[in-house]
């Protein structure tokens, strides 16, 4: 699904940050990227999604492979509330109205976030901020997602349910 072949990539010109990172992942794998602060995690993923000009290598995706992106620091507009961040992460896609609004209620109670739905994700705490981008994320199902720092904010509860094998 996913190809990445760096041989060197950074935010200047001959300043390489990260060099000779390779990896595949396949369809139903879960690849994470590991190491300490300023280890080249974030440059990789902005290397993946094309957010560098100074890099060198390639990066594919297979035809067809649909992506979701969750940055570390989540992005809202000020004045769209939880819900209405849904419906436009959907107005792009093919979904039917009834499908991603089943989807996103299920996850929206699977996050125990029912509460706050219609309010602006400006008040919200990190974690719940968090949770609203994975949501948005989960709803629309593409083949890989790309995640910096996933847990970032999220109570260790939300961290055991979210990856806990039914």
């Amino acid at each position: 699904m996913l190809k990445v072949a760096i041989e060197e990539a950074g935010y200047e010109k001959r300043e390489s940050k990260i060099r000779e990172i390779g990896f595949e992942v396949k369809s139903g794998e879960l690849l994470g990227l590991l190491g300490s602060n300023g280890a080249g995690k974030s440059t990789t993923i902005k290397t993946i999604l094309g957010l560098l000009k100074e890099w060198k290598g390639s990066v594919t995706f297979e035809n067809g492979t649909r992506y979701a992106y969750v940055p570390e620091q989540p992005v809202f507009y000020d004045s769209l509330t939880f819900w209405e961040h849904l419906e436009l992460a959907t107005a792009a896609t093919a979904l039917a109205d009834e499908e991603w609004e089943e989807r996103a209620q299920d996850l929206i109670h699977y996050f125990q976030l029912e509460h706050v739905k219609h309010h602006l994700p400006s008040s919200f705490s990190k974690g719940m901020r968090q949770k609203v981008m994975l949501i948005t994320a989960f709803m629309l199902r593409p083949d890989v997602y790309i995640i910096d720092e996933p847990f970032l904010g999220l109570d260790s509860t939300c961290d055991e349910r979210l990856f806990k094998a039914d």
